[in-house]
C-alpha cells in the first residue's frame, strides 16, 4: 500500500477565513495549522508499511466521499479532509510513532545489557586465565 502525502492544496493553503467549519468544541475538531497538517504528513511517511492501511481505514470511515477510493493507493489532499479526520489521524501516527521509538529503545537497552554481560564474562574469564599465570608465586613447590 502506498499513501501519498500532502499535495499542492497544502502547498499553498487557503486562507483561514475559507475554513467553513464550526467553532471548534474541543481540542479533538480544531482545525489544523498548515504547520500541523505538513508535521502529520511527515509523520505519516515515517509509519512502517504495515501501518498505512490504518491510515486509508481511518480516512474512508470518516470522509464520505473517499469512501469508494481505491484503498491500495490513496492521495490525502489534507485541506479537503474534515478537522475531526485529521486529528483522528494524527493521534493514531502518534501513537504508533511512540510505540516504534518505545520498541527501539527498548532494544538498544537490550542489547547494552547484553553489551554489559558480555564485557563482564569476558573479563571475569580472562582474571580467571590469566591468575595463575601473573601469580607464580602462589603455585606449590
Amino acid at each position: 500500500r502506498r499513501v501519498h502525502g500532502v499535495t499542492n492544496a497544502i502547498a499553498h493553503p487557503p486562507p483561514a477565513a475559507h475554513h467553513h467549519l464550526p467553532p471548534p468544541t474541543t481540542v479533538n475538531n480544531q482545525p489544523m495549522s498548515y504547520e500541523e497538517k505538513r508535521q502529520l504528513s511527515l509523520n505519516i511517511n515515517q509509519l512502517p508499511g504495515d501501518k498505512l492501511g490504518r491510515i486509508v481505514q481511518i480516512i474512508q470511515s470518516r470522509e464520505p466521499t473517499l469512501r469508494d477510493a481505491n484503498p491500495d493507493e490513496i492521495e490525502i489532499d489534507f485541506e479537503s479532509l474534515q478537522a475531526a479526520t485529521l486529528r483522528e489521524l494524527e493521534r493514531y501516527v502518534r501513537d504508533v510513532l511512540r510505540s516504534e521509538l518505545l520498541q527501539q529503545q527498548q532494544q538498544q537497552q537490550q542489547q547494552h545489557q547484553q553489551q554489559q554481560q558480555q564485557q563482564i564474562a569476558d573479563h571475569s574469564n580472562n582474571n580467571n586465565n590469566n591468575h595463575g599465570e601473573d601469580h607464580p608465586r602462589h603455585q606449590q613447590r
